[in-house]
């Protein structure tokens, strides 16, 4: 009976099982393929889009600089007060010529790729360095006030021409297109002209009379189209490069000569050239080096409000003292030293310790 009972049991569990409804098996997420991205074909050089991962802008404001004190020129950044000194280059070639982005965030600079020059970007602290050109030599890069273009000058039209591309060094278009050189641009501090140094003036004597063998320059001024606007008058010279003082109304100009260099002003209201103030003399007095023969400032840079300056300039003492002292100064416009970032004395016993001398130059202020 048992057996019975057991059969009958077994049966109609086989019977209500057979008549549940089946489970059913779960499939695989559907992997989706993204449709293929259309893609266009340009004319224009490739440059890159990227820009350097955002890195804090430091608490205090800093001075960017380029010396050649490892053996070539490389970045730096050093504090207003002159230290942390902290080399942000480390790159086999020449890295020269800082510019800060507006924000004080990123750097653009110019490299040595080869013969030809090439611009770069990167952090505050040198961090994540990206190249903007690729095309011909391109150099003195210039941000815009409101950050969004950079100026530069290329060659990759057959001479020099005045260039300006987006922050990320994309649409790289010409401004100028005169057969004679124009180069070294800079934005006005509201970012409605430029200035721009330019040969198209010069007569083949011009270009051949002068030590240098070269031509001299004059500042133009043009509008953040191209458009032409002005020349300035008395400056047919060779120039080093014109800074904009920040409330546009002056250039602090470096001027070439055989025997050095020299710093000038041009206020733009009055048209009037204005030696500056005699800072070689200043700091011969403060350092007892007596008398150089040969003066050279280097760079110039203003202050954010103006007040001040970073003067980067060599002196020549070997006929008195055998020393060659390099530096850069912070300054008083009115000619009072207010600070020494760097400063290097080198005991020339030879040509080759004399072009081994360590060189500061390029010294800009960060907004």
């Amino acid at each position: 009976m048992k057996i019975i009972t057991i059969i009958i049991v077994s049966l109609l569990v086989t019977f209500l099982v057979s008549c549940a409804p089946a489970t059913q098996t779960a499939l695989p997420a559907e992997t989706l393929t993204p449709a293929p991205i259309a893609t266009t074909t340009s004319t224009s050089t490739p440059t890159p889009t990227a820009i350097p991962t955002p890195n804090p802008k430091p608490a205090a404001q800093l001075i960017a600089f380029s010396s050649n004190e490892q053996g070539n020129w490389d970045l730096y950044r050093i504090n207003l007060d002159g230290t942390g000194k902290t080399q942000i280059t480390f790159d086999a070639s020449d890295e020269r010529l800082p510019a800060w982005s507006p924000d004080g965030s990123k750097l653009v600079y110019q490299t040595q790729e080869g013969d030809a020059l090439q611009i770069m970007m990167a952090n505050w602290d040198g961090s994540n360095p990206i190249q903007l050109t690729n095309e011909g030599s391109n150099q003195y890069a210039s941000w815009s006030p409101d950050g969004i273009r950079i100026l530069f000058d290329s060659d990759r039209n057959g001479n020099r021409d005045i260039f300006q591309m987006d922050a990320d060094g994309a649409n790289q278009t010409a401004l100028t297109s005169h057969p004679a050189n124009e180069f070294s641009p800079a934005w006005s501090p509201d970012g409605s002209m430029i200035a721009y140094l330019s040969e198209q003036d010069m007569t083949t004597e011009e270009c051949t009379m002068n030590w240098f063998d070269g031509c001299p320059q004059e500042v133009f001024i043009m509008d953040s189209t191209g458009k032409f606007l002005q020349k300035l008058p008395d400056l047919k010279q060779l120039i080093g490069r014109v800074t904009w003082s920040p409330d546009g109304q002056s250039f602090a100009v470096l001027l070439y000569y055989d025997t050095g260099s020299q710093l000038v002003f041009y206020d733009l209201q009055t048209g009037s050239l204005q030696p500056a103030t005699d800072y070689a003399a200043l700091l011969k007095s403060i350092y007892q080096t007596g008398q150089s023969t040969r003066s050279n400032p280097r760079s110039f840079s203003f202050s954010p409000t103006g007040q001040n300056g970073i003067l980067c300039m060599m002196e020549d003492f070997r006929n008195q003292t055998g020393y060659l002292v390099t530096g850069c100064y912070m300054v008083e416009m009115e000619g009072e030293l207010l600070f020494t970032l760097v400063r290097k004395e080198t005991l020339i016993m030879s040509n080759e310790d004399a072009e081994n001398a360590w060189d500061y130059a390029d010294a800009v202020w960060q907004p």
